[in-house]
């Protein structure tokens, strides 16, 4: 094979395998965003819709392809150095080296250095722009992508797991979640930010049932107390809007707003006051089992702040507010009227402690004399738990870090509340 021949193979091994590597990269880490801005500008959003149903199998194709560029390519350089080492009258080390540190800095160009930089700057003109090219690709090597399909079936089969739909919005929702957990590690997010992002992605897997006031912890009026004992609930439950009940509290009227009293006090005269049943808006119902997103459109739609939860059988089983939902999302939401916040640090013996979640990891170490390391990735007590776990633990498991046991007393699905500590090696300072 003559030297033209070889620098052929190797020149269109090297366009093969760069193209195929580039593509394949750009199809893995674009952005939806910025290909969606793209593909506006110029009036294609008929495109932007094609990749994101047909990016994976072209994936493969590229996959395919590039295989098919780097068998050539070595081939060619395998050639190439029979040749130079053949034409020797004894084996060399150094054309030895040489030939293989050409080989390996080829290798590296087209597969890494070339596809990170042009992914780096122009991901998503790149994806447009050779999209045509690339459904060409996939079509014509689609014979080459069969044996995923039959790999995965025949594993599948052995394996007794029948193929399952991928949930599209549960995919997404996975790739927001990798996005942020890499954007926590790099320190672009903290961790309260995480979990405000985590809460607006699960407001479609949390029913009202999950979050509300239940049944028995309902202030609620009786629509036929006399106008003292009225005042002084309302002065008594500090609430600004009251539900109003007759004869049972499955028989909810309506929903008193204090402002609306405090209007009737200011106008009438010498005690002349509306039935309280004329005070009254009305109640909005909803199901146990309604969404907490679409709770939360339909507070913004009808602009109230407060509803009534009915179980299967049309009994109250609740109330929920705005304000449940969007602690769900911003977390713990404190006023003046609620409790004061139990400490964030309660000592249960000498060697000891409850803490909340919260606390941050400093605090913890001056309170308790501890020496726990503060990296970049965390600042809380949860964040140092849920590192060292890699999930959210649940209750009552537990991890000790630096010698020290963290013990999960409460957590939800999305944080985690409040910890045990304890030191068994040493008492804690004073």
């Amino acid at each position: 094979m003559t030297w033209t021949t070889m620098g052929i193979l190797i020149g269109v091994g090297l366009l093969i395998t760069v193209f195929a590597a580039t593509a394949s990269k750009a199809l893995q880490e674009f952005s939806r965003r910025e290909l969606e801005v793209y593909c506006r500008r110029r009036k294609r959003r008929d495109r932007f819709e094609q990749i994101l149903e047909h990016y994976e199998q072209a994936e493969l194709g590229l996959e395919s392809l590039q295989i098919v560029g780097t068998a050539v390519l070595m081939l060619a350089i395998a050639l190439s150095a029979a040749t130079v080492i053949g034409s020797m009258t004894a084996f060399q080390w150094p054309q030895f080296v040489g030939v293989l540190s050409v080989s390996c800095l080829m290798l590296l160009l087209v597969t890494t250095w070339i596809p990170e930089a042009v992914v780096a700057l122009w991901t998503a003109p790149f994806v447009y722009h050779s999209w045509p090219l690339l459904q060409t690709i996939t079509r014509t090597l689609w014979p080459l992508t069969l044996g995923v399909k039959v790999v995965g079936a025949l594993l599948r089969r052995l394996a007794d797991r029948p193929e399952e739909e991928e949930d599209e919005e549960e995919a997404f929702e996975d790739e927001i979640r990798s996005i942020v957990t890499e954007g926590l590690y790099d320190g672009v997010l903290e961790e309260e930010e995480r979990e405000m992002i985590e809460g607006v992605i699960e407001l479609g897997d949390t029913d009202v049932s999950d979050i509300m006031t239940p049944r028995s912890n309902i202030d609620a009026l009786d629509v036929n107390l006399p106008w003292n004992e009225v005042l002084a609930f309302v002065v008594d439950a500090g609430r600004t809007r009251v539900p109003v009940y007759e004869d049972s509290l499955d028989r909810i009227l309506g929903i008193l707003y204090v402002k609306d009293l405090l209007k009737e006090l200011s106008l009438s005269e010498n005690g002349d006051h509306k039935p309280l049943r004329d005070l009254l808006r009305e109640a909005d119902s909803v199901p146990t089992t309604k969404p907490l997103d679409e709770m939360l459109q339909d507070f913004l739609r009808t602009r109230k702040h407060l509803a009534i939860v009915l179980d299967e059988y049309r009994a109250v089983a609740g109330v929920v507010t705005i304000e449940d939902v969007l602690e769900e999302i911003v977390g713990e939401i404190v006023d003046e009227s609620d409790q004061d916040q139990e400490d964030e640090v309660q000592r249960i013996d000498e060697r000891t402690a409850e803490v909340l979640g919260t606390l941050h990891v400093d605090v913890l170490n001056e309170e308790l004399g501890l020496e726990l390391s503060e990296p970049d990735e965390y600042d809380t007590i949860a964040g140092l738990v849920v590192s060292a776990m890699g999930r959210i633990p649940k209750p009552k498991e537990w991890i000790t870090v630096d010698g020290v046991k963290f013990t999960v007393l409460d957590s939800s699905r999305r944080r985690v509340v409040r910890i045990r500590v304890e030191i068994p090696d040493a008492p804690l300072t004073s």
